[in-house]
């Protein structure tokens, strides 16, 4: 089974393509302007803690809460109206990852959206990252099914 990240980052792209969105989970695909909009899911930090809750009960193995930020990268060309161009795709896939129950019982929580603007390639592209957190309670194995 691969690692609870990548189970992660999988189950993210089948909801997010759902929306019509073109979506990719690796960091390392260079965009192109054929390929605007589009969305890049990544796992940027994985934290496991100890979990303290009626999760644990004697003679069971030690209860952990797993925290990983889900960031979704939606990546636009920066033409007029560009923020409004990122609210829509962004507006898509919040309402898809509210309704989802695809990695019950984790749900995707927003916490931030940035948006910022670069010049530096063919063409300028706008990009917002929608940062979320996802709380796994009593999974110490990485790679347990989810």
């Amino acid at each position: 089974m691969a690692h609870i990240r990548k189970q992660l980052r999988d189950k993210m792209k089948t909801v997010v393509q759902g929306t019509g969105i073109t979506t990719f989970v690796n960091r390392d695909k260079q965009i192109t302007q054929t390929d605007l909009p589009c969305a890049v899911i990544t796992t940027d930090r994985d934290k496991v803690d100890p979990f303290i809750g009626n999760g644990r009960q004697a003679g069971c193995s030690r209860s952990t809460l797993r925290t990983i930020d889900l960031v979704i990268r939606v990546y636009a060309q920066a033409e007029t109206g560009v923020d409004d161009a990122l609210d829509v795709q962004c507006a898509k896939i919040e309402k898809v990852l509210a309704a989802t129950e695809t990695i019950a019982p984790a749900w995707p929580d927003l916490k931030s959206t940035t948006i910022d603007i670069f010049g530096e390639g063919e063409k300028p592209i706008g990009i917002a990252t929608m940062n979320y957190k996802v709380e796994f309670k009593n999974i110490s194995n990485p790679e347990r099914s989810i």
